[in-house]
């Protein structure tokens, strides 16, 4: 038997209860960062086991844990590096090369 909290204040669900369904995740990449959450239109119980759900006892409960979870905008990932995007000038054709060619070598 499967049993559910409440994401934001740990309350089991019980059988007969009414609790609102959603799904939430976060994106973190180099450069931007974006979270969101979906509410499911009712109740369902093969996606409320889905990895990304979230389980709430109450209206109130969904309120406070959405603004919650947008309080803060979500930051980049710190890599320490950055990418660099080299680009052909316009007109320039696509070097003959094999894969073990160094690419910073320059071509005469």
């Amino acid at each position: 038997m499967v049993h559910y909290s409440c994401d934001f204040c740990g309350r089991m669900k019980q059988e007969d209860e009414r609790w609102i369904l959603g799904f939430a995740a976060e994106n973190r990449g180099v450069t931007a960062a974006r979270r969101e959450i979906v509410i499911a239109p009712q109740w369902d119980e093969d996606r409320a086991v889905d990895w990304l759900a979230v389980h709430f006892c109450s209206q109130e409960h969904k309120d406070q844990y959405t603004a919650a979870l947008f309080a803060a905008a979500p930051r980049p990932l710190d890599t320490g590096t950055r990418l660099h995007v080299v680009r052909r000038p316009q007109g320039a054709t696509k070097p003959k090369s094999s894969s073990r060619r160094d690419p910073t070598r320059k071509r005469a």
